[in-house]
């Protein structure tokens, strides 16, 4: 199934989030100017004391990043985005070797709108530590998404482990979620609001990020 078949299974929800979209791409990167796509994979050097905030189970946690980010194959096809990551395929090949079934998940909620509040975990377009600077969501979004800045994010957490964690993307459409999703702060809050259709449906990636909680 496409992703936009799956997005299309809840038709009022898919049409907020094409509609955000072509209004401007300044709806989706909130937080800064869209940066020029760089040469290289990340912005930021990876180093062991560089640390974001995190949801899990209600909380607000510190993850710290040793290690830069991974993005491998997905399937046979072709990221376009200079950072070789994607958004709309997940990855068939894991980092390391690692098997990808049972892996760890960093769900980034993205908001369709501008100046949410609170402010995303990793404010800055195009920038956020160990990160990709640019992605592909030309299988979300259509041609014209190949690459893109990183938008600014939050990031919930299934777990309080470390290591290699895959990362899937959820959209959310208006400051009334984004309250919700955050005020909640677990993923069981974020799999009841995508049951009731107030936030984008799973979509899956190609990206890793290797993180370990270290403090609440």
């Amino acid at each position: 199934m496409s992703m936009r078949e799956r997005l299309g299974q809840r038709p009022r929800l898919f049409g907020v989030l094409v509609a955000a979209v072509t209004f401007g791409i300044s709806a989706l990167f909130v937080g800064g100017t869209a940066l020029a796509a760089g040469g290289g994979p990340s912005g930021t050097l990876p180093v062991s004391q560089a640390t974001t905030a995190a949801y899990v189970n209600g909380t607000t946690v510190q993850i710290q990043y040793p290690r830069e980010f991974f993005c491998g194959a997905a399937g046979s096809y072709q990221p376009m985005s200079s950072s070789g990551c994607e958004v709309g395929a997940a990855a068939t090949t894991g980092p390391d070797g690692q098997s990808i079934t049972n892996m760890q998940t960093l769900y980034v909620v993205v908001p369709l709108f501008t100046n949410p509040t609170p402010a995303p975990q990793c404010p800055i377009v195009g920038e956020c530590v160990n990160h990709p600077t640019t992605l592909d969501l030309s299988q979300v979004f259509g041609s014209g998404y190949g690459d893109i800045p990183l938008p600014a994010h939050s990031h919930i957490l299934d777990g309080t482990g470390g290591g290699w964690w895959k990362i899937d993307v959820v959209a959310v459409p208006n400051e009334s979620a984004w309250t919700k999703l955050t005020s909640g702060a677990s993923l069981s809050t974020l799999t009841q609001m995508q049951a009731q259709g107030e936030v984008s449906p799973t979509i899956p990636s190609n990206l890793f990020l290797f993180f370990n909680v270290v403090g609440h």
